[in-house]
């Protein structure tokens, strides 16, 4: 099966051939992060507490022709907290295969970036927490400016062979294609290591979209989060 429907399926013993448009199947969850996963076929997984599960129910009940409606959305927020609030929905992308990478230039400045480099940044600018904290269980990639990383791009490396990505630049960087370069970057290095490549965007961080699809990344679905009040 492909590496990223996998990511995106474990826990269900559900196959990606198997689902149906409108199927919506609710998965028990040890933690109080609530995940609410659309793909582009309509097949729906929602992952959650059990102690959540009857709330669920009644989700699903209410809002089955449309979970990421504004009403569904109110109803949810009576007991669970917004992961993004600016970007409550996010659209997953992917991509498998070296070939289905589109022509984009890496800039020279652009390299594998090592922990201890990252380690010795003072003071480190950054805001997310991969970038902050730098940890051996990432890759990293990044682009130089004077001699300062300027841009970010991240990757954890578990047991699934899909890698999901983060990446950030410095404010006063961006819109220069520093994260395109960083982004393609660790996208080729991670699939000719054997791993498929994903990452999420929010609905309105139309930058960050038209940067991955420009890469030649395909959408595989949307993608709510919350956490438990």
């Amino acid at each position: 099966m492909n590496r990223i429907y996998e990511y995106l399926l474990h826990e269900t013993n559900v196959n990606i051939d198997d689902t149906k448009p409108d199927e919506i199947i609710v998965v028990e969850t040890l933690n109080d992060k609530l995940t609410i996963t659309k793909l582009e076929n309509g097949f729906t997984i929602i992952k959650v507490n059990k102690s959540f599960i009857p709330l669920m129910n009644q989700y699903i009940d209410s809002y089955r022709s449309d979970l990421f409606s504004d009403n569904a959305l109110r109803f949810i927020k009576e007991h669970f907290r917004l992961n993004s609030p600016q970007n409550p929905c996010a659209y997953i992308y992917g991509i498998t295969n070296v070939k289905e990478l589109f022509p984009n230039t890496i800039l020279s400045s652009t390299i594998k970036i090592e922990l201890e480099t990252l380690r010795a940044i003072k003071p480190n600018k950054f805001s997310k927490y991969p970038f902050k904290n730098p940890n051996e269980k990432l890759i990293y990639f990044g682009t130089y400016v004077n001699g300062e990383v300027i841009s970010l791009a991240s990757g954890y490396i578990s047991d699934f062979k899909a890698v999901e990505l983060t990446g950030e630049t410095l404010l006063e960087h961006r819109n220069r294609g520093y994260a395109k370069s960083n982004t393609l970057a660790i996208t080729k290095y991670l699939l000719a290591n054997g791993y498929e490549v994903m990452t999420t965007n929010g609905v309105y961080n139309k930058a960050s979209i038209q940067t991955v699809e420009s890469l030649g990344f395909r959408r595989y679905g949307c993608q709510l989060a919350f956490f438990a009040l």
